[in-house]
């Protein structure tokens, strides 16, 4: 099995919405520069390993979890229902501030 970028980054993606950040917040928190995070949330750019732990660490997620996803959950929902739950949750985050 090779590392998925593009589906690492959409989960960053969706974890950093989640979380009512923006992609400056984030990169400010992990110091990364905002172009990098922002290259890893689309798949073009691989995280080190360092970064990884350190966005698995800032999130609350497991490595695992954050490198190969729930695979269960990513099995019952098309890529266009997760997209549809990410920006549901980052309105939900606009709202509770």
């Amino acid at each position: 099995m090779l590392f998925d970028t593009k589906a690492f980054g959409f989960r960053v993606n969706m974890l950093r919405k989640c979380s009512g950040l923006t992609q400056e917040q984030l990169a400010e928190k992990l110091h990364i520069s905002i172009s990098h995070l922002a290259k890893i949330e689309i798949g073009r750019n691989a995280p080190s390993v360092d970064l990884v732990l350190e966005m698995a660490e800032f999130f609350g997620v497991t490595v695992d979890e954050l490198l190969r996803g729930d695979t269960a959950t990513e099995r019952k929902l098309p890529v266009s229902a997760e997209v549809i739950l990410a920006k549901i949750a980052a309105l939900l985050a606009d709202l509770t501030e």
